[in-house]
Parts: structure tokens; C-alpha cells; sequence
């Protein structure tokens, strides 16, 4: 089996449209501009992108599989993503005018993450037993690359992919009886979700360095039954 595609995926409209949004905290007094005994200063913020643009890729897939039976299946598959462009969370260092004169903090905002590559093998088995017992396995080895960067490495993986991902269900059904087990588990990963991908911090010497996100490996089990 073999297949190919051009896909779009349009822009978050809360991303595009989400408002400029800043925080402040109370200074010490010391901080404080021209004498004021009471100030505040820039904390922080979020913002929206007006200039978003939508995810684009070309894909292709190839892939083997064998009906070895009449509820089994065994199958193979090669993929690789050629991505456009992807949108991620930055945290920008931004400086605001104060009460202690003007502050540094970082404002969290999508931004166009660039151009990157997807490509790994997928594994997939299933089963049915006459007896009503079931079960259906999935590995996913995935490598991802993009020109984003940071202080301490080059071409970052895109945010989200994981090396390695699992997922497993089995199952029992009979004479009314349902029982079902889930569980899923991924690898490492650069930060995807609303904290950002990346942020700028000073280092002792007061230089500023760009940082990676990673989300930690994560694993998940669910079941359920029924009558």
C-alpha cells in the first residue's frame, strides 16, 4: 500500500485573534523610579499572532500487511512528512516601561516554528480470539528535525513528536459481558502545550540564552466493563 497527499491545516483562531495581555507584580520600594514609595513592574504576559500561517506538508506512506488470518493482522509501514511549517509557543523577552523604569519578562505567543522533516516506522499487530478476547498493539517510531534552534543545539525536533510511542487494547466479549483495557505511552518530547517551547533566560554572566521545553515521558491507563 502506498500513499501520498498535500495537507493544510488551518490557523487557531484563538491564536490569531487572542489579545495582548500584560502582568504586573509589586517592587520593592528601592526599584522604584523618582522617589514613589509604591510600584509596580512588568511580570510578564501572552499575546496572539495575527500573522499565524496555516500548517502545510506533504506526506507519504508506505506500508506492508498480511491478513494472516481472519481476525489477525500484522502490518509495517514507512513514513515521512515533509512540513512546511508548524506554529509552537515562544515566550519572546519583551521590555515594558514601569514603575522601576522599564522590566524584561517574557510574553507567551505563537509563533511560525519554520520548516521541518516527520519520518519513522510504524508497527501495528491485531487479534481476535473466537472465545471473545481481543487485542490490538501499535509501535511508532518517529524522528522528527526543524530549523528551530536554541543556545545549546541545532535543528530541534518539531514540538509534540515523540520518538517512541505505544499503544495497546485488549478486550473481552461474551454473552453480554464487555471488558476493555487501554493503555498508551510516549517518550520525551519538546513542550507543545500553552507553557511554550522555549524561553530566554540570562545566564551568571548576564547573557541571554534561549532554552528548550521538554514535556516528560507520559503513560496512560484506562479501562472499563460493562453488562
Amino acid at each position: 500500500r502506498f500513499g501520498a497527499a498535500r495537507v493544510m491545516s488551518p490557523q487557531n483562531l484563538q491564536q490569531l485573534g487572542s489579545g495582548l495581555q500584560y502582568g504586573f507584580t509589586r517592587a520593592a520600594p528601592q526599584d522604584c523610579t523618582g522617589g514613589a514609595g509604591v510600584c509596580f513592574k512588568f511580570s510578564g504576559g501572552t499575546a496572539g499572532n495575527a500573522q499565524l500561517d496555516p500548517f502545510r506538508a506533504s506526506q507519504f506512506n508506505l506500508s506492508w500487511e498480511d491478513y494472516f488470518a481472519r481476525n489477525g493482522l500484522l502490518s509495517v509501514g514507512y513514513f515521512y512528512k515533509a512540513v512546511d511549517n508548524f506554529v509552537t509557543i515562544s515566550n519572546v523577552p519583551t521590555q515594558v516601561a514601569d514603575g522601576t523604569g522599564a522590566t524584561t519578562a517574557n510574553v507567551t505567543t505563537p509563533v511560525n516554528g519554520g520548516t521541518g522533516k516527520i519520518y519513522g516506522l510504524e508497527l501495528n499487530a491485531q487479534y481476535a480470539f473466537d472465545f471473545g478476547l481481543g487485542f490490538a498493539a501499535n509501535y511508532t517510531r518517529a524522528n522528527s528535525e526543524s530549523t528551530q534552534s536554541s543556545s545549546f543545539a541545532a535543528e530541534l525536533p518539531i514540538p509534540g513528536v515523540s520518538k517512541n510511542t505505544i499503544n495497546a487494547t485488549a478486550y473481552y466479549e461474551h454473552a453480554g459481558f464487555s471488558a476493555r483495557a487501554a493503555y498508551e505511552w510516549r517518550s520525551v518530547a519538546v513542550n507543545s502545550s500553552g507553557v511554550g517551547s522555549s524561553f530566554a533566560f540570562q545566564d551568571i554572566n548576564g547573557l541571554s540564552k534561549v532554552y528548550t521545553v521538554y514535556q516528560a515521558p507520559y503513560g496512560q491507563l484506562d479501562g472499563q466493563d460493562r453488562l
